[in-house]
């Protein structure tokens, strides 16, 4: 009897949630009584309560977490973050052209979609010779290869501050290309202005309240919308440990500026993860919104899950260690770390770096549910994820009709092209979900960062 009687509350609970999911697809969501909304929206989660552990891992996979992430329901299941972080395979060395990438010493890597191709290229900085950022060719998926490096900065830059480059981008001067922001062995962030060719050219360093920006050396630095007011903040890490967060204040769509740093904080106090603290983000339990994952001289790479949810300004837990194969991910000291769907099957994966000038790649697995009504039986890719402009999604079957939401669950229009590339250059930074329909009404729900 008793089971009978959860069979039936699912059966509701499912009707309920395709019933507002009509709502929110047809825009006719806004337009009901604000009493109507608050009593489906209580009459959703007091069955969610009720259900959520007698809901079989399939039953999230298919049909539940793809409506809350459509809906804009995340919250409900942030719960099961902890328990639900991704999994990632043994480390592949990195080759390019022909050869394992290396640099002298201390391998940084980051990667950014310059050339507008929808697809990630491989930057890497280093310590050892004057300011020096290579730019990694087209990367072949099935060899795991990146093509032959050329210096994005052409004129190294003299100068023993400059004999370390951390380099990360963002659009500085709010002119639609991206700039490039390089934390150097002073401490501070030297900016790099792009022409609008992706040419590179030494402008100043970067201010805090008025004053040269610093940390007490080696810089490391990275682009998040931290307090979540709509603009890309900077965070860095230093040599001598901690992460410190610099808010701009100009608010998206104008240059940035910085207040002065604040250190960062997990459960209540101060990040200390060892000296030589490497700072980036990416949504590694899946839960729509961005984890803070920090490499530092230890080797290892520390997970601090960010509990606020997408939208709220980030709140950490105290820290994990990331595991493959049942231990703790170490390649050696001074490790370094990009978050990049490298291989593009919607799960974030890791390129690490290390003192030794290597990068590894630790191919990411879901242990989440995003898995679709249709992913299984056909490939379907959303890249490059996170986004500037433009993402395709690359996929054998026909696509009938696309539909983009914020992490609200607003419906937003987009025009698909016959290349299934969606231009989302006009949205703001943040987490979208994507829900793609094929022609026999099959859906897949993609989570898409847009930068």
């Amino acid at each position: 009897m008793k089971k009978q009687l959860f069979i039936r509350k699912k059966r509701q609970f499912r009707t309920l949630l395709k019933q507002i999911e009509n709502f929110k697809e047809e825009g006719t969501w806004d337009d009901l009584a604000s009493k109507t909304k608050t009593n489906l929206l209580n009459k959703l989660n007091r069955f969610y309560k009720v259900l959520k552990s007698h809901l079989t891992f399939s039953e999230w996979r298919r049909w539940v977490y793809p409506s809350f992430a459509m809906l804009g329901f995340l919250s409900m299941s942030n719960s099961l973050s902890a328990q639900t972080m991704n999994t990632f395979d043994t480390g592949v060395v990195l080759n390019a052209d022909g050869a394992e990438i290396s640099v002298m010493a201390q391998a940084y890597p980051t990667f950014a979609d310059l050339d507008g191709d929808t697809d990630f290229e491989l930057y890497l900085g280093q310590l050892g010779d004057p300011l020096l950022v290579q730019n990694f060719g087209a990367f072949n998926q099935s060899t795991m290869e990146f093509g032959a490096p050329t210096d994005l900065v052409t004129a190294p830059i003299s100068g023993f501050v400059f004999e370390y480059s951390a380099p990360t981008f963002a659009d500085f001067d709010a002119d639609g290309d991206l700039d490039l922001l390089v934390g150097i062995y002073t401490g501070e962030v030297q900016l790099f202005l792009n022409d609008g060719s992706d040419a590179f050219t030494i402008d100043s360093t970067v201010l805090a309240n008025g004053t040269s920006l610093s940390v007490t050396g080696e810089a490391r630095p990275t682009v998040v919308d931290f307090d979540a007011d709509g603009d890309l903040d900077l965070v860095i890490g230093f040599n001598a440990g901690g992460l410190m967060f610099f808010e701009n204040t100009a608010g998206a769509g104008n240059a940035m500026v910085f207040n002065s740093g604040v250190a960062v904080q997990a459960n209540s106090a101060n990040i200390s993860t060892g000296t030589f603290t490497s700072p980036v983000f990416g949504d590694l339990d899946e839960d729509g919104d961005l984890d803070l994952i920090v490499g530092s001289q230890p080797g290892l790479i520390e997970f601090f899950e960010n509990t606020a949810g997408a939208g709220s300004p980030m709140i950490f837990n105290a820290s994990t260690n990331i595991q493959v194969d049942g231990a703790d991910l170490d390649i050696g000291i001074l490790s370094t770390i990009a978050v990049v769907d490298l291989d593009k099957d919607g799960t974030e994966d890791l390129v690490v770096g290390n003192a030794a000038g290597k990068l590894t790649f630790f191919k990411g697995n879901s242990s989440n549910l995003s898995v679709s009504d249709f992913d299984s039986q056909e490939l379907l890719q959303v890249f490059p994820n996170p986004v500037k402009d433009v993402f395709t999604i690359e996929t054998s079957i026909e696509i009938s009709r696309v539909a983009l939401f914020d992490i609200s669950g607003k419906q937003i229009d987009i025009q698909i092209a016959n290349t299934n590339e969606v231009d989302i250059s006009s949205l703001a930074s943040g987490i979208y979900h994507i829900k793609i329909y094929d022609n026999n009404n099959r859906t897949t729900t993609r989570k898409i960062i847009k930068k």
